[in-house]
């Protein structure tokens, strides 16, 4: 059987602490893997900067990810630019 996990953006981050609702996320996968990125734009913000420092210590299921498939990115970006 397949471990359930996902990868998360910095809206669903600051949503779900504002909502006390982040520890939940266990309930519903394994890992979530926070990438580079979201940790970059989420330490600008002076409300969220000392969080994410803590959702680590706290939450073991939350991980940091560096390592991405480019080829995969481009396919799901290149799905977003609208065609002309």
């Amino acid at each position: 059987m397949r471990v359930p996990r996902c990868t998360i953006d910095s809206s669903c981050v600051i949503a779900l602490d504002h909502l006390d609702l982040l520890p939940q996320l266990s309930l519903l996968f394994s890992r979530v893997l926070v990438p580079k990125a979201v940790r970059e734009e989420l330490l600008k913000r002076r409300a969220t900067k000392d969080r994410l420092r803590s959702f680590f210590n706290e939450y073991a299921f939350l991980e940091r990810c560096d390592d991405y498939e480019k080829g995969t990115v481009d396919f799901l970006l290149a799905e977003k630019i609208p065609k002309g």
